[in-house]
């Protein structure tokens, strides 16, 4: 792909990218080269504390966020006035600037989608989640530390796994993207 050709292709999704108050959104950033390095505690650290200073400012509300080791998944209410590449660019800066002694950064732009009201967002939660297990990051009965879910408003698989204390391999089977299309 030229230059021409990608910088058209960014304008393009940017042209289409819509921020509506109270809508909520599922959002995926990717870091440059895919470099693993946003499994990093203080990573998650400045993660967390510019999601709780969105949520008292009344800009956006996490549902959930999962931190992967080369990308990230997203999920929020837009509350405030603040446009949705507004909010990314931030989370962006804040993690990255979190990291003095690591050189890395994000691929430009991100994917988002907002989530009708026909469809669940629980189960683009439950694909988030479970992200690490289907990568085989870790095994079903570890905990990976860094997701971070809404204590206030945990989702119905949340409970469930914490009760259980491990991932039913039913749910790797049956969680499928949420995006992809049906056969």
């Amino acid at each position: 792909m030229t230059s021409s050709n990608h910088w058209n292709q960014i304008s393009r999704l940017r042209k289409k990218r819509i921020s509506l108050k109270n809508a909520h959104y599922f959002v995926t950033a990717v870091t440059k080269d895919r470099k693993p390095v946003l499994t990093n505690p203080s990573i998650f650290i400045a993660t967390s504390e510019y999601l709780h200073e969105l949520s008292h400012s009344n800009k956006a509300e996490t549902l959930c966020i999962q931190l992967m080791p080369d990308h990230l998944h997203w999920i929020f209410k837009l509350t405030g006035d603040s446009s949705i590449s507004q909010l990314v660019r931030m989370l962006k800066f804040k993690m990255t600037s979190s990291t003095e002694n690591l050189d890395w950064w994000w691929q430009q732009n991100f994917y988002d989608h907002r989530i009708r009201e026909t469809e669940s967002i629980e189960s683009f939660a439950l694909y988030s989640f479970l992200n690490p297990y289907r990568k085989q990051l870790i095994q079903p009965n570890t905990e990976w530390p860094y997701w971070m879910g809404n204590s206030y408003h945990p989702f119905q698989f949340e409970s469930a796994y914490n009760q259980l204390g491990y991932v039913p391999i039913e749910w790797l089977r049956q969680s499928k993207d949420p995006l992809a299309p049906i056969p």
